[in-house]
C-alpha cells in the first residue's frame, strides 16, 4: 500500500488525499455553518460544545492563561460570574464599606406619571413614583392605610392637647402638695383669710358654739357666779376621788416657779417675761390614728417643725361636673375648680360672696368678661351659677 514516504496513486484512498498527497482531506460539512441572524430549524446540525459536571465551582486550570472547560452544576445549569474586574464597580460583596462621592451602586429607576399608566393582569409594569421621587405603595382597599393614619394623627393631636391640660392640673397640684397634705390658700367672699393675730376682720372665720353643748352649759354657770374678773383658787389637791368643787368641774393647775399672770387680755401687747400654760401636743413625725374609736378624745399632732397637722374636708358632699351653658340653681357650692379657661353669666352668692352684678364689700364685682384661669381653685358660697364659657367641677358643702 503505503512506501512509508507517500500513498500510491492506485490505491482506494486516494480520493480523499490531497494532490500533494502528503495528508489526509478533511471537508467541513456545510450544514454545520450558520450565517448571522439566519433562522432556526428543527433539521439544523452543528458541533456540540462540552462543559465539565463541577457540582462545587473550583479551578480546573493549572494558571494564568492555559485552557479550561465550562462548567455546569448538577442541574446542568452553566456557572457565570460577574467580574468585578470588568470595570463594573456598582457591585459589592457583603458588608462591603460605603464612600461617599466615590462609590456607585446600580440605579433602580421608577417612572413618574401624573395619571398613572394601567396595566392588566399578568403585565409588566416600572416601579411608580410621585413627583418628589417618592415611591409610590398602593394598600388594598384604596387608600385605607392613610385614612387610618390620618385618624392616627388627628387622635394623637387631640391626646396632646388634652395630656397638656392634665399635665397643667397636676403640676399646679403638685406645686400646692407639702409631703403629705395639701396647701390650700383660704379665701373668704374673694379675699384671703387674715392671717396671724391683731384686729379681727370680717373675713376671719368665727366658731360657734351651740348652746345645747355641754362646754356651753358650764361657762353660763361660771358667767352667772362672776362679773369682770373670775378668782381661781389654787389648791394643794382636790378633795379625794373628785374632779369638782361643788357643782363645777374644775382643772387642776399646779402652776410652775414663778408662774404669775396666767390670763392675758384680747390684743394684749406680749411680754418677753410673760408666762403662761402650754397646751400640750403629740409630736408625730408620720400622722398615725392615736385615738381608739370615733368618738374618743385625742391629742392634737405636729410634725418635726411643731406645725399642726390639719385637713381640708372641701366637697364631702358631692360635686358638680359642668360644661354647658344651663341655669344651675339650689345648691350649696362652697368651691369651683376651673379645669379649663371659664366666664360666668351668673354667679349667685349666698350671703357675702364672689358673684355677678355689684361690688361685694371686699372688692369689685366680676363680669362676664373676667377670665377665671385654667387650674384655678376659688373657695365660697354660692346657690347656683350659669357659664358662659368653659368647663368647672363645682364642690357641694354645708353653709
Amino acid at each position: 500500500m503505503a512506501n512509508g514516504i507517500k500513498y500510491q496513486s492506485h490505491e482506494i484512498l486516494n480520493k480523499v488525499l490531497n494532490t500533494a498527497e502528503t495528508g489526509l482531506q478533511v471537508d467541513i460539512v456545510a450544514g454545520a455553518e450558520y450565517a448571522e441572524d439566519s433562522g432556526h430549524s428543527s433539521t439544523d446540525t452543528g458541533n456540540f460544545v462540552l462543559g465539565v459536571r463541577n457540582d462545587t465551582l473550583a479551578a480546573l486550570g493549572g494558571t494564568d492563561g492555559d485552557y479550561v472547560p465550562f462548567q455546569m452544576n448538577a442541574s446542568g445549569a452553566l456557572f457565570v460570574e460577574v467580574a468585578s474586574a470588568s470595570g463594573d464597580d456598582s457591585i459589592y460583596v457583603d458588608d462591603a464599606d460605603w464612600t461617599d462621592s466615590t462609590s456607585k451602586h446600580t440605579l433602580v429607576g421608577g417612572l413618574y406619571q401624573s395619571s398613572p399608566q394601567s396595566i392588566t393582569d399578568g403585565d409588566t409594569g416600572p416601579l411608580q413614583v410621585n413627583a418628589n421621587g417618592n415611591l409610590i405603595i398602593d394598600v388594598v382597599n384604596g387608600g385605607v392605610l392613610e385614612g387610618l393614619v390620618d385618624g392616627i394623627e388627628t387622635l394623637l393631636g387631640t391626646i396632646d392637647s388634652d395630656t397638656d391640660a392634665i399635665k397643667t392640673s397636676l403640676d399646679n397640684i403638685d406645686n400646692s402638695v407639702d409631703g403629705n397634705f395639701l396647701n390650700v390658700n383660704m379665701n373668704l367672699a374673694g379675699s384671703d383669710a387674715q392671717a396671724g393675730e391683731g384686729t379681727i376682720s370680717a373675713t376671719t372665720q368665727r366658731v360657734t358654739l351651740a348652746t345645747d353643748d355641754d362646754g356651753v352649759a358650764h361657762l353660763a354657770t361660771i358667767a352667772g357666779a362672776v362679773s369682770t374678773q373670775m378668782q381661781v383658787d389654787v389648791v394643794a389637791s382636790l378633795p379625794a376621788g373628785t374632779n369638782n368643787i361643788g357643782d363645777v368641774d374644775v382643772l387642776s393647775v399646779i402652776p410652775s416657779t414663778g408662774a404669775t399672770n396666767l390670763g392675758k387680755a384680747i390684743q394684749s401687747a406680749q411680754g418677753g417675761t410673760d408666762t403662761g400654760v402650754a397646751a400640750l401636743v403629740v409630736r408625730n413625725d408620720v400622722l398615725a390614728d392615736l385615738s381608739g374609736a370615733d368618738g374618743d378624745y385625742a391629742p392634737l399632732q405636729v410634725d418635726k417643725s411643731g406645725a399642726l397637722y390639719t385637713i381640708e374636708e372641701t366637697g364631702q358632699l358631692g360635686s358638680l361636673f359642668e360644661d354647658g351653658t344651663e341655669d344651675i340653681t339650689s345648691k350649696q357650692i362652697i368651691a369651683i375648680q376651673f379645669l379649663e379657661d371659664t366666664t360666668f353669666t351668673t354667679l349667685t352668692p349666698s350671703g357675702s360672696s364672689l358673684y355677678i352684678g355689684t361690688a361685694n364689700q371686699d372688692g369689685d364685682a366680676i363680669t362676664t368678661g373676667n377670665v377665671f384661669p385654667q387650674g384655678m381653685t376659688i373657695f365660697g358660697r354660692w346657690t347656683g351659677y350659669r357659664l358662659a364659657s368653659g368647663t368647672i367641677i363645682a364642690y357641694k358643702g354645708t353653709f
